[in-house]
Formats: C-alpha cells, structure tokens, sequence
C-alpha cells in the first residue's frame, strides 16, 4: 500500500516538532484525485495535531490509466484480483508502521468519502478495535465485503458521524444507504451512530467538518 502521509506542523522551533495526538486515515472516492483530496484535509487540519494519510486505494472505483496506476504491474494485477482484500490489508500495515513510529496509544481515525465509503464501511463494521471514532462524508454503502449472515455484536462500539450536502443530487440515495448501513451497525453493537446535514453544501469530502469532529472526540475521552 502506498499512501501520502503529513505529519503535524513543527512547534515553535524546527528541532521540536509537535507530538502527535492522533492519526487521520482519509479514503478518496472515484475521482481518485488522491494529492488533491489529501491536500484538502491538510489545509483544514491548521494546527490540529494529528497526522493525515491519504492511502492509494484501489476499491473505491474505476480503474486508472497505466502511466497514473502507482503501483508495479505485478502487485496491480494481484491486488485487483481482490480489492478490498488488498485496500484492508494495506490500511492494517499503515496503522502498524505509524503505531511502530509514535506508540500504540496513538488513536486512529478513519473517515470514507463517497465511493471510498465502501472501504470504510466495511473496516468499520469489521475491524472496528482499529479506530477510535469513524466520519463518513457523502459516503457509499452497499454492504461490499460483508458476511450478509454475520449477526454478532462488535468487538468495540466506536461513534460513528455521517456527514451529506443538503444540496449534494445524490442526497436521496445516500441517505438511504446511511439508514441501511445504520441498521447493520445497529445489529452488531453500535449505539453512537448520528448524522449532520450541512446547508448549502454539495457532494463534499467535509475536511473541516470531519477534523472538527475527530478533534471533539479526542477531546471528550
């Protein structure tokens, strides 16, 4: 899995940077515009402490054109033999390397936009002792990579914040795929699961409302 990665800004003094206080895994949609996508969350994060990644996911849609794919030929094909299989395995790795850097007490969390909401969903709903709280931002659901039969409760109850536009066209449909998702998460033990529609907004990643909110949480536990 290869990914962008920023670390917080630096203090005071270019030999103090600052400490992290959490790490911020943010799943693009189908544009797959992933250097502008992760540059959004880095001009909203301002002073936040928290490290932002941006991995190269290949389940979120659409195929990319040779001279843009970032990975060799060989791990291209093997990879979108499974999509999903290889976007959840490369997110594990990250938080792996990233916990080996700055401590396993780092707490990390995970926001999906649009068709990157698939991938986040289903971590979500599956590994979900991986994070400390979840944003979903104009998210996808469709239940992909689920066990439909799979009936327990979740390991961990994280909270959960859905954010849409208020004037986003696939407004309609997105809010029902949140209540069937909802529901699913319902079933396997969630019980914080809440939703923000932002006025005058369209189809949005909302990385200022999505740092906000992971910023709250830190704060409040």
């Amino acid at each position: 899995m290869k990914y962008f990665l920023t670390l917080p800004e630096r203090g005071a003094s270019v030999s103090s940077p600052m400490r992290p206080r959490a790490l911020v895994i943010a799943i693009d949609g189908a544009d797959r515009n992933f250097r502008g996508y992760h540059d959004a969350f880095v001009r909203a994060r301002r002073s936040l402490p928290f490290i932002l990644i941006t991995p190269f996911v290949i389940s979120n849609g659409g195929r990319p054109n040779p001279p843009d794919d970032p990975y060799a030929r060989d791990v291209s094909s093997t990879a979108r033999s499974n999509r999903l299989a290889f976007d959840v395995a490369g997110v594990a790795a990250i938080i792996r390397d990233i916990h080996e850097r700055f401590g396993e007490a780092l707490p990390v969390f995970l926001t999906g936009f649009s068709a990157g909401g698939h991938l986040a969903w289903l971590l979500l709903l599956s590994h979900s002792d991986w994070f400390a709280a979840v944003a979903l931002a104009s998210s996808n659901f469709a239940g992909r990579g689920l066990n439909s039969t799979e009936t327990e409760t979740s390991v961990k109850s994280v909270p959960v914040h859905a954010f849409f536009g208020e004037k986003d066209k696939r407004l309609m449909a997105l809010r029902y795929q949140w209540t069937v998702g909802r529901t699913i998460a319902w079933q396997r033990g969630f019980r914080k699961l809440t939703r923000t529609i932002v006025r005058g907004a369209g189809h949005s990643p909302f990385p200022r409302e999505v740092l906000s909110y992971f910023a709250e949480v830190l704060r409040t536990t």
